[in-house]
């Protein structure tokens, strides 16, 4: 992997950029990868990585973390990225993701984030107490029910947030069950009717 640091009077790449770039390097041997500091104030830097065609822009910023956006996506001046990783390791992962795709289609989104986290189909299937074909059919879907999406993310350790966005405004959705001023919704056990009840 190639690697080159803009010359900004010699300065000193932050601990966790510097991780990242050496996970990417272990990762992605054949990526090329830049960084440049970005604003004084903000203290973020900008990493560039690329492989062959395809390219992502990976920005850091302390206390924050790794920001990733899709670069085919058209995001607006100062929307922020999509996706964002406090953990190097987890960033690099999914560039890599990215570095792969090529342009190609692309896994489906619950595979990329099950394969992030390192989680198989199997073991996810097993904390959903499922088998694995049953994985394998939710990679496939397209259209999901609301607590199955819940309970796969929990399966997996994390928490869904519901937000509407309008062209004047972002609202929280907040659904019965979520716990008081929550903004996402807990997916508990399932109550069954009984027939004749």
């Amino acid at each position: 992997m190639s690697y080159r640091k803009q010359s900004h009077n010699a300065v000193k790449l932050p601990a966790e950029v510097e991780e990242f770039v050496r996970l990417l390097r272990a990762d992605r041997p054949g990526a090329e990868l830049t960084a440049e500091p970005g604003g004084v104030k903000a203290k973020n830097w900008w990493l560039e990585c690329s492989r062959g065609k395809a390219h992502v822009t990976v920005e850091w910023r302390p206390g924050r973390g790794f920001g990733i956006s899709d670069p085919k996506a058209e995001a607006g001046y100062g929307e922020g990225p999509e996706e964002v990783f406090r953990d190097a390791r987890l960033a690099v992962r999914r560039v890599g993701q990215w570095l792969l795709g090529n342009g190609a289609a692309r896994p489906s989104w619950l595979r990329q984030l099950r394969e992030v986290h390192g989680i198989s189909q199997v073991e996810l299937a097993e904390r959903l107490k499922v088998n694995q074909a049953a994985v394998s059919r939710m990679e496939n879907r397209e259209d999901w029910k609301l607590a199955t999406l819940l309970a796969v993310i929990e399966a997996m350790g994390g928490r869904i947030q519901l937000m509407a966005h309008f062209k004047n405004c972002d609202i929280p959705v907040r659904l019965a069950g979520a716990g008081r001023g929550a903004t996402g919704y807990h997916a508990g056990p399932r109550k069954r009717k009984v027939m004749g009840r």
